[in-house]
């Protein structure tokens, strides 16, 4: 004990422990000079203890950052989870029971097309339709494959792998979403497939971002892919989509900046249409051209190298390239195009055709024809329906002179078919169109024929059935008839209103247009026989049932009127052999899948006359021109034949020329406040003025056949055929002559 205590007292160990209480004292209290009795050591302490002290707030706050992270990215894969499950529970549920969209029966706004035939016999575009833009379908076999890769390497690049749905970009879109809605900020993280794009392009809802509509839009997706085939798909897509300036698909986007088919674009084009996609107002290379330049460089030409589609070489060459916009007009619609006279009966009778063939009701089958990408292939000759709408807004064609008594210029229509009953023009006013669909007095119109009646109802049937021949002589007579009051009189007038009461061959009364011969003629075959004759024989429809009973039938008194379209089409009998063909504005319609839905070839013609009924009234009619009331009508070195027709007080004015080429339809008249045209301007001098340059350019004779027509010379004042050759000469039906 005492050796601990004396070195205790003596040594250095005993005293660690009061060295360790001054340090705790002059830790807790120092010098206020800054110093410790040991001068700065105690200084370097305190600032020791100082940093110590920092260092463990900036370990707190970054424990702090860390936790806060760590709890921000749970949140964040919580919801991930939440969202993940809730979207597959949704699909799931719905994916088997929600409807699919058709892509063979969809009702696309396609652009419909229609074709006349051109100078060189081939078939040209003369209109395209669209309620929409412009659309014009085209089969995936002609996409270039290289057009395919550009938008779907742009757009989808594992379109060919995924099942509908890209799951992690859908999945971050959703938390992109969700994140924006809480106040964070929103990336605008892009998820749409191909797939997705097409239901969200199908169903108009392409801007709406809302969840609902995504969730549509992904069971939608998966239904489509679990039907069709990713060609199917990628087909509808390329032609649905929205790629500026009104154009819609690849087919009407190339034509339109480009000029061309798609199947002719190049790499650079085939980029600067797929980077079109993602902004259609901004980025299309017409109106944005630096900022296509732009995007096609980076993302479709770069994924084109990146996926083999094109090589290094060709890349270092198209990101050099400067496309050359031509910025075509493809005539829609939807801005200043108007359709010309020919477009719309075209429309007219492909709608009523649709309804008949299909059960459409009207609106549904113009819908069809604005909407459903057809291919119409008329009939039209486009430089004759060019030439004659020109002509119609031409005064001098009609005389200056012709007028009302207010001096009001009459109105006018024109028809013209083959003798097929193709129709190849028409017009049905001589103002300008200047709209759409517009009522047409060529067709819609119903006129007083006059004169034009008598060869349809009367001669026609008469020789055909044997009742007259070519020199058959009638008096110049009245017969009598039962007036509007009932009383028997006196009837027909004849235009100059004297009834010669002499002996009148068929021929001549023909080319003189006698009313009484006529009149005579249909008392013996009865109105009834004259009635069916037209209806049922050369496809007058607008007949009323009483005109079955009335002898005024024959001189064109009807109750409604004709069409110059029927009028015309009947005159086909006597140029044709005798055959009366409907009257036809196209060949096929073809829809946008390449399916003939309607098809006229197959539409026979009936035979209303024999063809030597045929061959006799066309010479009859030819004298008409060469000395009868047709004569303005004649065109050097070509035959022409027709007959003229005059309605009672002059309102209505027509002829009715056939060539050996073509029949054509001229009506002059007011199609309100009836009055007399007068002027003296013959009827068959506007046709002459229009339809002469037509038909000089055509064949010049008719070449029709004569088997068991034979020649024989007449005396003109009996009528009976003559041994030697003098008189005139008439054409008779084998064992028939008059003798």
């Amino acid at each position: 004990m005492s050796t601990g205590s004396s070195s205790g007292r003596n040594g250095k160990q005993p005293q660690k422990k009061p060295v360790k209480r001054v340090e705790k004292v002059i830790l807790s209290a120092p010098a206020p000079s800054g110093k410790g009795k040991n001068g700065s050591s105690g200084s370097r302490k305190g600032i020791a203890r100082k940093g110590s002290q920092e260092a463990g707030a900036a370990r707190r706050v970054s424990r702090g950052v860390l936790k806060t992270i760590a709890i921000i990215f749970l949140v964040l894969l919580i919801m991930i989870c939440i969202v993940g499950t809730a979207l597959t529970v949704f699909i799931m549920k719905y994916v088997e029971s929600d409807a699919v969209i058709n892509l063979d029966d969809l009702s696309l706004n396609y652009t419909t097309t229609i074709y006349a035939v051109g100078s060189d016999g081939e078939y040209t575009e003369m209109q395209t339709i669209s309620a929409e833009g412009n659309r014009i379908w085209v089969s995936i076999d002609d996409i270039p494959q290289y057009v395919q890769d550009a938008f779907v390497y742009s757009e989808d690049e594992r379109f060919m792998q995924h099942t509908g749905v890209d799951w992690f970009r859908t999945i971050g879109a959703f938390v992109d979403m969700v994140a924006g809605q809480l106040g964070f900020d929103n990336t605008g993280f892009g998820a749409s497939t191909i797939t997705q794009q097409l239901i969200k392009n199908i169903n108009g809802d392409y801007y709406d971002r809302t969840a609902s509509n995504k969730m549509q839009e992904i069971v939608g997706a998966l239904n489509l892919e679990r039907h069709y085939s990713k060609e199917q798909i990628l087909e509808a897509y390329l032609n649905y989509i929205n790629l500026g300036n009104g154009c819609y698909g690849v087919e009407a986007a190339s034509q339109k900046y480009f000029g061309k088919s798609v199947s002719e674009l190049s790499y650079t084009e085939a980029a600067a249409l797929a980077v079109t996609t993602k902004s259609p107002s901004n980025l299309n290379p017409l109106d944005n051209p630096e900022a296509n330049k732009e995007r096609r460089n980076q993302v479709a030409l770069s994924k084109m190298l990146e996926f083999g589609t094109i090589t290094q070489e060709e890349y270092d060459a198209c990101i050099q390239e400067d496309l050359v916009i031509v910025n075509a007009d493809l005539g829609t619609n939807t801005s200043t195009g108007t359709y010309n006279w020919y477009t719309d009966e075209v429309i007219r009778q492909v709608q009523a055709d649709l309804v008949e063939e299909y059960g459409y009701d009207s609106d549904e089958a113009l819908s069809m024809i604005n909407r459903g990408g057809y291919r119409i292939y008329t009939n039209c000759d486009y430089a004759m329906q060019t030439q004659l709408e020109s002509a119609f807004l031409d005064n001098s064609n009609f005389g200056s002179s012709m007028t009302n008594s207010a001096g009001e210029k009459p109105s006018a229509a024109i028809v013209v078919m083959d003798y097929s009953g193709n129709v190849k023009a028409l017009v049905g006013d001589r103002y300008e169109k200047s709209g759409n669909l517009v009522w047409s007095n060529a067709t819609q119109g119903l006129i007083s024929p006059g004169s034009c009646m008598k060869p349809i109802t009367v001669y026609g049937p008469a020789i055909d059935n044997d009742t007259i021949t070519y020199s058959s002589v009638l008096i110049d007579e009245p017969i009598k008839a039962r007036n509007d009051e009932g009383e028997m009189v006196d009837w027909p007038q004849n235009y100059d209103r004297v009834w010669t009461r002499r002996g009148y061959t068929m021929a001549q009364a023909l080319w003189e247009s006698k009313n009484t011969i006529p009149a005579q003629l249909i008392q013996t075959l009865t109105p009834q026989y004259c009635y069916d004759f037209l209806t049922q024989k050369v496809g007058i429809s607008t007949l009323a049932e009483d005109e079955a009973s009335h002898e005024a039938l024959t001189l064109g008194g009807l109750t409604y009127g004709i069409s110059v379209e029927e009028l015309t089409a009947a005159y086909q009998i006597f140029g044709n052999g005798g055959i009366y063909n409907e009257p036809k504005y196209y060949s096929t319609v073809v829809n946008a899948q390449g399916e003939v839905v309607l098809d006229t070839g197959d539409q026979q013609g009936s035979q209303a006359i024999s063809t030597q009924s045929s061959y006799i009234m066309n010479r009859m009619l030819k004298n008409v021109v060469e000395r009868g009331t047709g004569t303005a009508a004649r065109v050097s070195g070509v035959e022409v034949v027709g007959k003229t027709g005059t309605s009672s007080y002059s309102e209505d004015l027509s002829f009715v020329g056939l060539s050996p080429s073509y029949v054509a339809g001229v009506w002059l008249g007011y199609t309100e406040n009836k009055e007399p045209i007068s002027g003296g301007y013959s009827p068959a001098r506007v046709w002459n003025n229009l339809m002469s340059g037509i038909v000089a350019g055509a064949e010049t004779t008719f070449q029709m056949d004569t088997t068991g027509v034979v020649e024989s010379y007449y005396d003109p004042s009996t009528g009976k055929c003559t041994s030697s050759n003098t008189g005139y000469l008439g054409y008779y039906k084998e064992g028939h002559l008059e003798q």
